[in-house]
């Protein structure tokens, strides 16, 4: 939200207060302030550029749209002036850019002047036009001057600057109330104590005859209130300076001077406002209803759009005109050949105006608005505000008004306690405060006793419903900042599941990054692509409106948008939600997913071979995080029907919640990847779960030194791996640290279906020194259990 310090200005006195002051103010009372802007309509300095008179143009030689101008600037001799402008004539005052000067044009391009020549001829300076000048929008020519201005004057000193400061506040969905100069200015006035300057309301003369024209509610809870009002003998023609300057210190664009009071009044009154061709609605009616099935509408961003969500439009007897609250249509829009403009002004149901920004995929000042609750008794006020104003500056008189307000709002009442109060807030503050705060930010106050109070809730204010609500309001007037801290504070941190799984967090990504993967964030929405997938009521897009059921999917898209960049060598994981319909019941699956693909290092180096990473890769990755995690051991068994998925082959733990493998490559064809994608799967709540039974030991390394003993020995080759281990970890040995495989073989001179394995035992007495006795008693044990599985030891 956009604020102007002159505009505040005219809500209540701040001579005594600079912009940045009145900045800092308003972040106190809990509207944020992001950033500081100085506003002016002069951007350049204009150094340089002086009035000059045009005192002779003949065509360019050399170039049939450009011409030869002989300028007056003041100085001892005229300027020859190249110039392309078709508007250039002889006797003009015009303005020049003399050799040196910097321009920045008003959409920011720099120029700097310089003496050239072009297409043969030599230019001594520029002609401007107002664009170029950084004064205006338009390039249609140069710009033309008062004949009665003296050559070689100054070109700023022609110009009435007008400087302001926008205020640019971070507002919270809760402070709808502030979404206008009004609202904020009632803030300040409540901080600094000081009075609001309320303006004179606008007072209309409608025509006493009963109007032809009518207004149908049919859906009277997202429509609670439509006033309509009519002025006849209007002229569409640019704003005044006034106008046009206040709008773009608050970042709009003036269109007309219709369109600028409607928006005018918004960022004034916060209570938006539209502008209908009156001649363009039929039947002399306007009807607010919900969408029907056949309903189109071309909306002002020239797109035609169709209803199937239940939208609420403005509709005439034949037509939809608008989208109720959220953007107008097209062909119903205020032109520059409009006479006669029917002004709207109404309250919409803020959950209706929401779910029509959505479904629309719109965001508007208008929709921001009503979509956080608008003031439902400022539409008379707002309306017949831009009337006056309209009639002031575009000419015109006010023909009909009509207010339809099918049942009266109540207003909303909260019981209040001091004492609760101040349990709340923990200091004693005033009584007298308290009232002339909430009396100040236009509270109604019945006092029932000295201690508690029935206040009457601003209907500007529709988050507040509680006493906590109006205690939020006292305290960031009365100021955060000036409640006092107690001398001491006493925190105790319980050891909850939340810092466990922070915890396990920080492990994660601690273990996955040290192997070189990135975190990746995807977003969880998708294409539809199966029935399991869980549709979204209000999709953010025409296309992503499913949650994704496929997890792997995400990371995938993430590697063939990296690959398409010549990215090969990728690690990524993300810790994500899997959503699914399963037998009619919704499971959400909250997974750690990573990918590897490409190389194994970035580069290829002189001391180390290159190679493309291998499901070894994977499966040493994944078994390094389950080790930082105090998962020492884990074994692997093939899983069932993996190719009927998206594997090609995959391993699983024995509680299947830990999956690991090679996707299959019409998987990654799919999403453009012509390479191998080695992918695992981690249940993450498991996961937690397991971490949090890990009991973490620490001791001290031993003093005494290893002992370690090489064994070889042949097995069949369908024996896994996990069983050696398994037969080695169910031998009872008392000192046995480590076990690595060192090497491994297969081929001659071994026979066919065996392979030959290289194991290191690594020995450690704790408390003294180890005994080729002790060591040698254990790898005997080791041998039988290992004989047991079919190991022939080689010798």
């Amino acid at each position: 939200m956009k604020l102007s310090y002159n505009w505040l200005s005219e809500y209540l006195n701040l001579n005594d207060k600079s912009p940045e002051e009145v900045a800092d103010i308003l972040t106190d009372v809990g509207l944020e302030v992001e950033d500081i802007q100085p506003y002016s309509t002069i951007k350049n300095s204009l150094d340089g550029v002086l009035v000059g008179k045009v005192q002779k143009v003949w065509p360019h030689p050399n170039a049939d749209k450009l011409r030869l101008t002989l300028v007056d600037i003041g100085g001892d001799q005229p300027l020859q002036i190249v110039c392309g402008a078709p508007n250039v004539a002889e006797n003009q005052t015009v303005a020049v850019a003399t050799i040196g000067t910097n321009l920045v044009f008003s959409d920011g391009t720099p120029l700097k002047i310089k003496k050239g020549k072009i297409r043969g001829e030599v230019s001594m300076g520029m002609i401007c036009a107002e664009d170029e000048l950084g004064v205006g929008e338009s390039h249609a020519g140069i710009m033309v001057l008062n004949n009665n201005l003296e050559a070689g004057t100054p070109f700023a000193q022609t110009l009435e600057n007008y400087s302001d400061t926008c205020i640019e506040v971070g507002l919270t969905p809760n402070r709808v109330d502030a979404a206008c100069h009004r609202g904020a200015a009632i803030d300040l006035c409540a901080k600094l104590q000081r009075e609001l300057k309320e303006r004179t309301r606008a007072q209309i003369e409608a025509s006493t005859k009963e109007p032809s024209f009518s207004i149908s509610i049919q859906n009277t809870e997202a429509c609670k209130r439509y006033a309509a009002l009519a002025v006849k003998g209007i002229k569409v023609a640019e704003s005044p300076a006034w106008l046009q300057n206040k709008l773009r210190t608050v970042g709009l664009q003036p269109i007309n001077n219709v369109v600028d009071i409607t928006n005018y009044v918004m960022f004034d009154l916060g209570q938006p406002l539209h502008a209908f061709d009156l001649q363009h609605i039929a039947g002399e009616k306007i009807v607010v209803r919900t969408a029907q099935e056949n309903d189109k509408l071309t909306t002002l961003d020239k797109k035609e759009r169709s209803f199937a969500n239940g939208e609420l439009l403005i509709c005439d007897a034949e037509k939809p005109l608008a989208i109720a609250g959220v953007f107008g249509g097209l062909h119903s829009g205020v032109t520059d050949s409009t006479t006669e403009i029917l002004l709207e002004s109404a309250y919409f149901n803020p959950s209706q105006v929401r779910q029509s920004a959505r479904a629309q995929q719109l965001s508007t000042d208008a929709s921001f608005r009503f979509e956080r609750g608008a003031n439902i008794e400022m539409v008379p006020e707002a309306i017949k505000q831009a009337a006056k104003l309209i009639c002031e500056v575009a000419g015109g008189t006010v023909d009909f008004y009509i207010d339809q307000y099918p049942v009266e709002a109540a207003p909303v009442h909260v019981l209040f306690s001091l004492t609760d109060f101040y349990n709340l807030a923990g200091i004693v503050v005033e009584s007298q405060q308290v009232e002339s705060i909430l009396t100040a930010l236009g509270f109604g106050i019945k006092q029932n006793n000295s201690n508690e109070w029935l206040l009457t809730v601003p209907a500007n204010k529709p988050d507040v419903t509680r006493p906590v609500d109006v205690a939020e309001e006292v305290l960031r007037i009365y100021g955060y900042n000036n409640i006092p801290l107690p001398s001491e504070m006493r925190i105790s941190v319980p050891d909850n599941e939340k810092a466990k799984a922070q915890k396990a967090y920080a492990k994660v990504v601690a273990a996955l990054a040290g192997q070189g993967f990135h975190e990746l964030k995807t977003s969880p929405f998708d294409v539809k692509r199966n029935e399991q997938q869980v549709e979204i009521l209000n999709p953010l897009s025409a296309e992503m409106t499913h949650l994704r059921a496929q997890h792997y999917r995400s990371g995938l898209q993430s590697l063939a948008h990296n690959i398409n960049r010549q990215h090969k060598n990728l690690r990524f994981f993300e810790i994500a939600n899997e959503y699914k319909i399963v037998d009619g019941k919704y499971l959400e699956n909250n997974l750690l997913s990573f990918w590897l693909t490409g190389a194994e290092y970035a580069d290829d180096t002189w001391f180390v071979k290159n190679r493309n990473v291998q499901f070894a890769n994977l499966k040493s990755v994944t078994e390094v995080l389950l080790s930082a995690l105090g998962q020492q051991e884990t074994s692997w068994k093939p899983l069932e029907n993996a190719e009927e998925g998206h594997w090609q082959y995959a391993l699983t733990n024995p509680d299947e919640w830990i999956r690991v493998g090679k996707l299959s490559p019409e998987i990654c064809a799919a999403h453009d990847i012509n390479q191998a994608v080695f992918y695992a799967q981690i249940d993450y709540k498991k996961l937690l779960n397991e971490y949090s039974k890990v009991v973490v030991v620490y001791q001290e390394p031993s003093k005494y030194p290893q002992m370690v003993r090489d064994l070889s020995f042949v097995l069949q080759e369908d024996k896994p791996y996990s069983e050696i281990m398994k037969a080695i970890s169910s031998t009872r040995t008392k000192f046995l640290t480590r076990t690595n495989c060192f090497d491994l073989y297969k081929g001659k001179p071994l026979e066919k279906g065996f392979v030959s394995y290289a194991l290191r035992f690594v020995f450690e007495n704790k408390e003294k020194t180890l005994s080729d006795k002790q060591v040698e008693f254990e790898m005997e044990q080791l041998i039988t259990s290992l004989e047991a599985l079919g190991c022939q030891i080689r010798k």
